[in-house]
Formats: structure tokens, sequence, C-alpha cells
């Protein structure tokens, strides 16, 4: 692995984790919201619904932030574009590497 390819990785870990961490807050928000309403509303299960409402939010947040699935070229994609200095240099040497041949 070149040093390229560790940077890229660890700007792809750092992507996930900031996913994962955006997931877990809009977990608990939810949940909480749903307890705090299925608290007014319903004196039994109020808690389970909150889990169960937070545990689906954080799902959701996580599969649609598509950090899941983020390959090392979209890692590089995703820094090219926040850091318009690279000019493609990172994406131009991920392919290289990939490359057949």
């Amino acid at each position: 692995m070149t040093a390229i390819d560790a940077r890229v990785a660890r700007w792809r870990r750092r992507i996930r984790h900031t996913a994962m961490a955006r997931a877990l807050l809009v977990g608990v928000g939810a949940g909480l919201v749903a307890w705090t309403v299925a608290g007014l509303t319903i004196a039994s299960g109020s808690l389970a619904l909150g889990a169960v409402a937070g545990s689906a939010a954080a799902l959701v947040v996580w599969w649609l932030s598509a950090a899941h699935a983020l390959s090392a070229q979209r890692a590089a994609l995703w820094l090219e574009e926040h850091e318009p200095r690279l000019r493609w240099a990172l994406v131009t040497v991920l392919e290289a590497d990939t490359s057949p041949g």
C-alpha cells in the first residue's frame, strides 16, 4: 500500500465514522422524541417504542449516507471535491494503481 492509499483509507474511515456518529445522534434524538410522545399518550411500552424508533432512524440515516458502500475512489472524489487544489491527482493515482497492465 502506498502512502496515498494509506491517506485515502484514513479519510475513508473518518468519513464512515462521521456518518456513524451522525446516525447515532439522529437515532438518539428520534428515540427520545418517540419515547416522550409515547409516554404522553400511552403509559406502557413507551421505552420499547422509543428504542425501536431510534434504531430505525439511525439505520435509515446510516443507509442514506452511503458511507457503508464508500470505496477508495469515492473517498478520493469526496476529498477532491472539498480540496480543489488536488486537481484530480488522487483519483488519477488510484486509477493507475487499479488499471490492468
